[in-house]
């Protein structure tokens, strides 16, 4: 150009004309040389100048001409007419007339050139960044969005490029154009329409790339921009979708499957925001200008989602807290400007108001929520700005402190954190503690909960002087507060509580109640603690006084039962056995005393008491023989009980100590109860130990010479009906046959538990004593090795009885043929046992003795009977004895069958 053409602001009015005919010139160079000329008078430093210039400019359509002059130029010119268009934009007077027509050549430029986008990204760029600009500027000026473009055009715009273009620049840019365009967007009223799909189809697009980038291997740079750019469009769709509810159109890593309107992008948003922002914002580096960018958008699109529908406030709170956003954002909010301070605080008061719903109650204040989260939001934006004075706070009684204790009473259960926590000034604010009936549980809690784990933290917490005034105040308001509500189920809670020793028993068994009620009575984290000890013992002082209509006796036998298994189980065993008596007689209501009494018995039961005394010894069989005769007493009790007794009783008689089975003996109810319990046949686990407890009397009183004058008496049919119905059961069956077999054997008199004589002239008895006998071979054929051998017991057990009681039944018993079936059966099997040959000898002597009336079995016979082929068995028996090194037996078995030859 010329020199008399250099273009300054003070000959701009004279030479417009000459610019417009340069301009529309097809002389490239002229043309170039014109803009560069407008570029650096716009980007004169008096902003009145440049504000005149572009005022001239619009006036004078130099600025629609630049338009026209763009559609057809090609670089270095096309960028230095963007430049102008930008710097022009920069003013309210081209929003009056050449923003429209700028935009919409822009975009069509956009459009031709976006064809083929990946030979002309730096062109695209530029075009973009221009429009960007303009938006931008427009929305500071407050200008209408639908009087500059047509949004559809845009939104079309990107949605194509968003689809073919790969370059990061380019996808930046086109996520800063949507979040300008989602601000002037409006929900409709009415249904889903096709521009609100193409917007909807945009967002997702758009939010699709940024999560590429940031799933991809790319440099921090692209990582840190993808995440402002997310940032950006969350918080923008999320006000988009504002009052809308939220559906669940989304697969389970947020991306939308099928998107159909604001509702299903809503819930891509939430879960974009919780599993893909959350995670990456705290750690990313992002440059000064990005930083404050990301913040404002992250503490935008987050207090928008406190406010969508069906979405979990308590969700999002953990999430943040997890993540350690409350600790950081609050650090970072008096770096910011104060209405992003305010934002910020606004966020942290809405997520420790969703988190102390549930945790400290706060619906049940006096006050209400509302004046929770004021003082939480006032206490937090009250805080210094310089964060070394936040420890101080920690000491103090204010709403600061409130807020603060709170906030890092949450930040530490997420992350351990203790940098913030000072245990001298936790110190100070426990002395603070006066008026303790009127110390709120929002105060009480997570001043208690810090100064447990910052004792523990501290090499030697005692080492300041105030520390035991501390603790007395703070375990003072404890006591007078609704513990519950201030206890924190939290490991280091309880081992603050067992190791600190100004913790009175009371406090310290309160903790261990809590304990027990959250876990279920697992006390397997304590265990891993050095307190073992204190624990037991707070365990026990639980089970031995009771904690009654809350099931706490059961949970504090179940801790036991967990330590017993690592810990010194006898010693644990003794200390239940000599609290049984005190439990046992202790007076309570009926359904209370049954649950303490049935822990305590429970626990009792996993060990024997070898180092019970005399009296304790009789102290729980004179409690456990009132409780059985107790009417009130319930089918599991009196299991336990039973059980119990019968354990008395074997210790007594193993410590040779005598007193112990005539009160047994000599109580004729309890000897009936027994009986009763032995014919229960809904109840097999019950007649089994009753059984067995009725045949260890039998068996122990034969051994001695106590007597008793009102016995228990059986008749032979209550013994059938006895194995009929145990027959039923694996647990009562072995019992019945244990019973059986004392009886049978051991029928003395003055026996506690005899049987009725037998009369040979009465046929039903005679019936009954058969049948007997053939149920104890049905029970011999299904039942286990074990059993067997006591079957076998039984078998002689009735021969005997009856050789000497019932005589003439003798034939038939040696005679039926279930003996000859037994005994083929064993021989074929091989099997070994001493009862089975103790019995086949004493049967072959009998029937020996009562049947001698066959003839063996010779050549002239007819048929082989089958007592012939059981002597055969047996023969071959006799020689597997032998093979086995069994001389005694093999010995014994040949004597008996010597008696039928010849």
């Amino acid at each position: 150009m010329e020199e008399y053409f250099r273009l300054k602001y003070e000959n701009m009015d004279h030479l417009l004309p000459r610019m417009k005919e340069k301009l529309m010139s097809s002389n490239e160079r002229s043309q170039m040389s014109l803009v560069e000329e407008l570029r650096n008078l716009l980007k004169s430093q008096v902003y009145a100048i440049r504000e005149d210039a572009v005022t001239k400019l619009v006036e004078f359509d130099v600025i629609s001409d630049l338009c026209h002059v763009l559609q057809t130029c090609r670089e270095p010119l096309r960028t230095a007419i963007l430049e102008c268009l930008s710097l022009a934009s920069k003013h309210r007077k081209f929003y009056e007339r050449d923003a429209a027509k700028t935009l919409s050549c822009s975009l069509r430029l956009t459009y031709c050139i976006g064809l083929c986008a990946d030979k002309e990204v730096p062109s695209l760029e530029k075009l973009l960044c221009t429009i960007r600009n303009i938006l931008l500027k427009a929305k500071d000026f407050l200008i209408d969005i639908d009087s500059v473009c047509d949004t559809n055009q845009i939104l079309s715009i990107l949605k194509s490029l968003n689809r073919k273009c790969s370059a990061h620049a380019i996808k930046f840019t086109l996520v800063d154009i949507l979040t300008v365009v989602l601000a002037y967007a409006k929900p409709d009223d009415g249904n889903e329409n096709e521009d609100e799909q193409l917007i909807l189809d945009v967002c997702s697009e758009s939010i699709n790339s940024m999560k590429d980038i940031l799933e991809g291997n790319y440099e921090d740079e692209y990582v840190s921009n993808a995440i402002v750019a997310l940032c950006c469009v969350c918080a923008s769709c999320i006000r988009f979708c504002n009052n809308e509810d939220y559906l669940t159109d989304v697969n389970q890593v947020g991306d939308m499957t099928s998107l159909r309107n604001k509702m299903s992008l809503g819930k891509s948003v939430y879960t974009t925001v919780m599993y893909t922002i959350i995670p990456r914002v705290k750690d990313a580096r992002f440059s000064q200008e990005n930083s404050l960018k990301c913040y404002c958008h992250f503490v935008s699109c987050l207090n928008a989602m406190y406010n969508m529908r069906n979405t979990s406030q308590e969700d999002i709170a953990n999430h943040l807290t997890a993540n350690g956003y409350l600790k950081y954002l609050l650090r970072l909010s008096v770096q910011f400007p104060l209405y992003q301070r305010r934002n910020t605080c606004i966020l942290l008061t809405r997520t420790l108001t969703a988190l102390a719903k549930y945790s400290l109650s706060i619906d049940k204040l006096p006050e209400g929520i509302n004046v929770f989260s004021n003082k939480i939001f006032d206490g937090l934006l009250s805080l210094p700005n310089d964060i070394e004075q936040w420890l101080g706070i920690i000491g103090i009684s204010d709403n600061c402190n409130a807020a603060l204790m709170i906030l890092l009473y949450y930040h530490y259960h997420a992350t351990r954190e203790l940098d913030m926590i000072s245990f001298e000034f936790l110190i100070k604010r426990s002395l603070k503690l006066e008026n303790y009936r009127s110390t709120a549980a929002t105060t009480l809690k997570p001043l208690w909960f810090l100064f447990a784990v910052s004792f523990l933290s501290h090499p030697s917490p005692n080492s300041n002087r105030e520390y035991s005034s501390a603790v007395e105040k703070l375990t003072m308001a404890l006591r007078h507060s609704e513990f519950s509500e201030c206890y924190t189920h939290h490991i280091e809670l309880m081992h603050f509580c067992l190791k600190c020793p100004e913790i009175s028993n009371d406090l310290r068994c309160k903790v261990m109640d809590m304990w027990l009620v959250e876990s279920d009575g697992d006390i397997g984290p304590l265990l891993k603690l050095d307190c073992r000890t204190v624990v037991r013992h707070c365990l026990l002082i639980i089970i031995e006084n009771g904690c009654f209509g809350t099931g706490m006796t059961q949970l504090a036998a179940k801790g036991i039962r967990q330590l017993m298994q690592i810990d010194d189980k006898q010693e644990i065993a003794d200390i239940v056995w000599n609290m049984l008596p005190k439990v046992l007689l202790c007076e309570r209501t009926a359904s209370d005393q049954q649950e303490h009494i049935k822990a305590v018995l429970e626990l009792s039961c996993m060990s024997d008491p070898p180092h019970l005394s005399g009296n304790i010894m009789k102290a729980c069989a004179d409690a456990l023989i009132k409780i059985i005769l107790t009417d009130e007493t319930d089918v599991t009790l009196q299991k336990l009980l039973i059980r119990q007794a019968y354990i008395v009783l074997v210790a007594s008689v193993t410590r040779n100590y005598l007193k112990i089975l005539p009160k047994y003996l000599n109580e004729a109810r309890l000897l009936e109860k027994l009986r009763d319990y032995a014919f229960s046949e809904g109840e097999h686990d019950l007649s089994a130990i009753a059984l067995k407890f009725l045949a260890f009397i039998v068996h122990i009183q034969s051994q001695s010479s106590l007597e008793c004058e009102d016995p228990l008496t059986f008749e032979m049919r209550h013994l059938y009906v006895l194995l009929s119905i145990s027959r039923k059961s694996q647990l009562a069956c072995p019992k019945a046959l244990e019973f059986v077999h004392e009886l049978l054997s051991r029928n003395n008199t003055g026996m506690a538990v005899t049987l009725k004589e037998v009369s040979s002239s009465d046929g039903d008895e005679i019936t009954v004593i058969l049948d007997i006998y053939e149920m104890l071979h049905v029970i011999h054929w299904k039942s286990t090795p074990a059993e067997r051998e006591i079957v076998y017991q039984c078998l002689v057990d009735v021969l005997k009885f009856c050789q000497v009681k019932a005589e003439t039944l003798m034939y038939h018993l040696c005679t039926v043929i279930s003996n000859y079936d037994l005994v083929i059966e064993i021989t074929k099997t091989r099997r070994l046992s001493s009862h089975f040959l103790h019995f086949v000898t004493v049967w072959l002597r009998y029937r020996k003795r009562y049947s001698d009336d066959e003839v063996p079995c010779n050549s002239r016979s007819l048929f082989e009977s089958p007592f012939d082929r059981t002597i055969q068995g047996l023969s071959k028996y006799v020689d597997f004895l032998e093979s086995e090194n069994e001389k005694e037996a093999s010995s014994r078995l040949r004597q008996a069958l010597l008696l039928f030859e010849g």
